[in-house]
């Protein structure tokens, strides 16, 4: 009986080891499920984030492409500006240069309108020219005068409209 009372001892002993492994077992699992559902709650608030980051990156890709394409298109209409600009400036020079030129043959024809009739040239052929100035032709007649020159061009210059008519009836009175 000794021998079962301590066999029944050490199977005592041995069951309350084993009831304080099992004990000890349960709150480890119970400890273990807790920091399992943290750890889901975590991945879940972490898959939402990385769904806010993904949403955010697409949204500032799309915004990144908009700028590329206005910033091209800048370019292309600041290149436009600068062809525009250049044209602009040829036709500022070349308006210049026509308006200089128109200039000259108004201040020449207002000095030949200025000379009396007896020091005018002689009938110019087509395309025959006095001094350093060539005379148009007329289709209409082949010898065109200085004088009927000055007179036709006179009437759209304000300053020699006077001059012109008294021009253009001396010259009525010659042909006379």
């Amino acid at each position: 009986m000794i021998k079962v009372r301590k066999q029944l001892a050490e199977k005592t002993n041995a069951l309350s080891a084993m009831e304080g492994k099992f004990l000890q077992l349960q709150e480890n699992l119970k400890n273990l499920k807790t920091s399992h559902d943290a750890l889901l709650a975590k991945g879940d608030e972490l898959n939402v984030q990385l769904k806010e980051e993904r949403l955010k990156c697409f949204l500032l890709q799309n915004e990144l492409q908009s700028v590329t394409i206005s910033n091209r298109r800048t370019e292309e209409l600041q290149e436009r500006i600068n062809d525009l600009e250049k044209e602009n400036e040829l036709l500022k020079e070349n308006y210049d240069k026509l308006h200089n030129s128109r200039k000259y043959s108004l201040d020449l024809l207002s000095q030949l309108c200025r000379l009396p009739v007896s020091h005018m040239p002689p009938a110019l052929g087509p395309g025959q020219q006095y001094g350093n100035q060539r005379r148009p032709c007329s289709s209409s007649n082949k010898n065109v005068s200085v004088l009927s020159l000055c007179s036709a061009q006179i009437q759209n210059t304000a300053p020699c409209q006077s001059l012109g008519k008294r021009i253009t009836s001396a010259s009525a009175k010659t042909r006379a």
